[in-house]
């Protein structure tokens, strides 16, 4: 007969296992949670984003210009645009150029002036980052972020 209140060898190797995998279930619910920066039971809204790019040259400046497309209105309006040059398309991300960041307007429509001229050799592509349009206890809106594909100059 077994007595009362107290475990046998095998059980307390179960429930030390049991309480082991609990602890490493917590910590990895809490480490997920710190890298994606939501908190634990926080359902994630992500809307699609994405923008073009053209190269304009003119008489009077050259240009790049696009339009950010998302079928959010909020995703459209007012992005963060960022034209990157990669000098003589070298790939080199080191050797990046910021040319210049604006701010999209109401129907995602962007420009933003080249000073130093189109370069044929070098290679053109805008970048923006994602935003975050509303957070409640229990969920977060974001708008994605994109990069386009390089265009040369």
């Amino acid at each position: 007969m077994r007595s009362r209140g107290k475990l046998s060898p095998t059980g307390r190797s179960v429930s030390m296992l049991c309480a082991g995998a609990l602890f490493v279930s917590l910590w990895l619910t809490a480490l997920a949670a710190a890298e994606t920066g939501h908190p634990i039971g926080t359902y994630v809204i992500r809307f699609a984003t994405t923008t073009t790019i053209q190269l304009a040259d003119t008489p009077t400046g050259d240009s790049a210009y696009g339009r950010v497309s998302s079928r959010k209105r909020g995703c459209r309006a007012g992005r963060a645009v960022t034209l990157i040059s990669d000098p003589g398309g070298s790939g080199n991300r080191d050797a990046y150029v910021e040319l210049g960041t604006v701010h999209s307007a109401a129907d995602g429509a962007w420009t933003i002036p080249i000073a130093a001229g189109i370069k044929p050799a070098d290679r053109y592509f805008a970048l923006i980052r994602p935003k975050r349009l509303r957070k409640t206890p229990n969920h977060a809106y974001n708008c994605g972020g994109w990069t386009t594909s390089s265009i040369g100059g």
